[in-house]
Order: structure tokens, then sequence, then C-alpha cells
């Protein structure tokens, strides 16, 4: 199983994660911070300085192996009021290079907003599967010229079609969409390139859709959370470390035995409702517990992913400072 972090908030802007680039703004996402007079110096500034080559040397030396690196559809530019994107992938490309590090590009915000959170680039509805409109053709686009220009890589172990669909697409519709990106990413890249599609939170239903023996190259991603819903909210740490060690594993034993997969988002965050009654000391412990008993719920997938390498908030979604802190 490959070791991996994601990118997050480097390339795809969240408020949650960088607070400060919207600091002194009414902005809540990067399409309402892309609009504000001063957006293009005050984005370059941030993105210029928060990931960096000494990174990924730093993340070279943890034993990590594979970069998840989260873009948006504006990518390669011409979609106002966004700034392109291209010129950090390609130098995130020449530092995986140097440090041996692979690649797994992911297309985190797709035209019309595939799920309407701020990850997707805008809070609003969700805009792309609308009739009407040519959002899945101009996704196929971007996905093609993805593959144009990074396909052939040596560092790039996988293309990510279309991150955290939401449930209100349509499934024959996201169905067919996965069989047009897989097609176009396998004639477009590299024949060691895999081709990855989210399960929209929906492990059990692929199997039959999409077939490995149809789709050899093809791997089903997990983005694996115990903090968001009330459920999750009513049980306490020790019970949530026990449902990562056997609920996790049964949840994630089906796919694993028909299909490629893997775990692209992951942390060792759990519902503040929980933690805020635990001491410092006990929290630290929890979470090392929480963390541990998901990587071993992980074993057979390809790889891992930490959501996300740094923030400037929550230690719990922070992969580097859990490193330093002993936790992960």
């Amino acid at each position: 199983m490959l070791r991996g972090v994601n990118l997050g908030g480097w390339l795809v802007l969240e408020h949650w994660i960088t607070p400060s680039v919207f600091d002194g703004t009414p902005a809540v996402d990067e399409f309402t911070l892309s609009q504000l007079p001063d957006a293009a110096e005050r984005v370059k500034t941030f993105r210029d300085s928060f990931i960096t080559e000494a990174d990924f040397a730093w993340l070279k030396e943890q034993g990590v192996d594979l970069i998840r690196i989260p873009v948006g559809y504006w990518l390669f530019g011409g979609a106002s009021p966004y700034q392109p994107t291209v010129q950090y992938v390609d130098k995130a490309f020449e530092w995986a290079a140097k440090y041996d590090l692979q690649v797994l590009l992911d297309l985190h915000g797709a035209p019309g907003s595939q799920n309407g959170n701020d990850h997707s680039g805008c809070i609003g509805p969700v805009g792309w599967c609308e009739s009407g409109h040519s959002y899945g053709a101009q996704t196929l686009n971007i996905l093609a010229r993805i593959c144009q220009r990074y396909g052939r890589s040596p560092q790039l172990w996988g293309l990510e079609l279309l991150n955290e669909p939401s449930p209100q697409i349509p499934r024959r519709e996201l169905r067919q969409f996965y069989k047009r990106g897989y097609q176009l990413a396998v004639a477009g890249c590299a024949e060691h390139v895999k081709v990855v599609a989210h399960d929209a939170f929906r492990p059990w239903r692929w199997p039959l859709h999409l077939p490995l023996l149809k789709y050899p190259r093809l791997v089903i991603d997990h983005h694996h959370y115990q903090l968001f819903t009330e459920r999750d909210k009513s049980f306490a740490p020790a019970k949530q470390i026990q449902r990562a060690k056997r609920w996790l594993r049964l949840q994630l034993a089906l796919p694993r035995l028909t299909h490629n997969t893997m775990i692209g988002e992951w942390s060792a965050a759990l519902p503040a409702v929980q933690m805020d009654t635990l001491a410092i000391d006990q929290r630290e412990v929890v979470t090392k517990l929480y963390a541990a008993a998901q990587l071993s719920a992980f074993r057979g997938q390809q790889a891992e992913c930490f959501w996300t390498y740094k923030t400037e908030g929550s230690m719990a979604w922070d992969f580097r400072s859990l490193v330093e802190a002993g936790l992960l």
C-alpha cells in the first residue's frame, strides 16, 4: 500500500484549511474570493509560499510515496474569475521527479460544481448534471488536456476523473461519464497510469457497473470520515476506534475483492462534541489510536492519502503536525 498525502487547500482553496487567505473579505470559497480586486495578487502570494520544493523533500524523508494533488477545471485558465494553476502543477511534477515521488492528479472542481461544496470551487447548487448544459463534455475536455500535458510523465501514478460527485447526480449519468473518462485516460496516458473513480460514497455499487475485466486500469476511490453525521456524533471516542477496526474493514471488503481500490481521503478527526470532553493528553491518545485503527483497516488497498498535508487549524487534519508530534 502506497503511503500518500493530499495537498488540499493549495490549488483549490478551502476557507477552513487556510483562513488567512480569506482574511478581511466576505469570500466563502475560491469563486467569491477570485472576484475581489486584489484576488490575483493575494492568491499568487499564498500559492507561491504554501507548498514549495522543501515540502516535497520533507514528505520524501517521512516515507511518503504518493502525492494527491486536487485541481480545478480552471487549471489551464480561461475560466473567469479563477486564476490558472498549471504553473504550480508543472513545478509539482518537477519536484516529484527530483524526490522520486508519484502524483495522483485529482479533478476536485468540475464545471457547474459536482457537489455544491467549497472544495469544488463554488458553494451552491449541484449544476454539473443540469440539463441544457454541457458540463460533462467540458469536464472530459479538461481531462483530455491533463492527459496531453502529464499523461506520459513517469511521475503520474493516476488520474482521478471526478472528486466526490454528489448523490444528486443520476447514477446512469455518472456511470457513463466514468466509462468515457476511462477510455479517454487509457488512450491519452502511459500504460502505467491508473484511472481513478470516486465511489460517490457507495463503495458496493461499482463491481457490477464497472467490472474489472472490462476496466483493468480502474481504481475505485473511497473517502472515509467518521465525524459529519448525527450518528457519528453519537459515538464516544473509544467506540469510534472500534468502528474503524471492525465496521470499516467490513465496508471495504467487497470492493477490494472485485476491484483495485484505494483510500483517497481520510483524517484523524473525530466529532468535536466528543473530543472536547477529553483532556489534551487523552485527545492525543485517541487521535493516535484512531489513526492506527484506520490504517489497519486500509490494508489491501493500493494506496491511502491523508487529508491533508497541512492546515492553519486542527492538528487532526494536519499530516505534518501529526507526524512531528509522533501521532502518525
